[in-house]
C-alpha cells in the first residue's frame, strides 16, 4: 500500500490518467473557481486522474455554487461519465448549511 499526497491546481494535475485512488479538494473546487465553465474544465481533470471506480471528494460550498455543482454531476451521470455522487449535507455554526459531495468515477 502506497500512499503520497499533492498538491496542484485543479484545472492541471501532474498526474498520469487514471493513476489516483482519490483525489480530494477542500474548499477550492467549486466553491472559488471563476464559475461552471471553470467548474466543468477542473472535474474533466479531476475525472482523468481518478481510477475507474476511485473517489473525488470536495466541498465544502454554499447553496447557490451547489446547485450549478449538482446540475453539472446530474448530467455528468446520465452521460455516463461518472457511476454516481452523494451529497452529505452539514449545519455549521460558522456559515449555516453547507454541501459536500463525493463523485464516483
Amino acid at each position: 500500500w502506497y500512499a503520497s499526497r499533492i498538491a496542484a491546481y485543479a484545472d492541471n494535475l501532474p498526474l498520469a490518467g487514471s493513476s489516483a485512488d482519490l483525489v480530494f479538494s477542500y474548499a477550492a473546487v467549486p466553491e472559488y473557481s471563476s464559475g461552471p465553465e471553470q467548474d466543468a474544465k477542473d472535474l474533466a481533470e479531476m475525472l482523468r486522474v481518478v481510477k475507474k471506480g476511485g473517489a473525488i471528494l470536495n466541498g465544502p460550498m454554499n447553496e447557490v455554487v451547489y446547485e450549478d455543482w449538482r446540475g453539472m454531476l446530474e448530467r455528468m451521470r446520465a452521460n455516463g461519465e461518472i457511476q454516481r455522487y452523494e451529497v452529505r449535507m452539514v449545519e455549521t455554526e460558522e456559515v449555516g448549511l453547507v454541501y459536500f459531495s463525493e463523485i464516483i468515477k
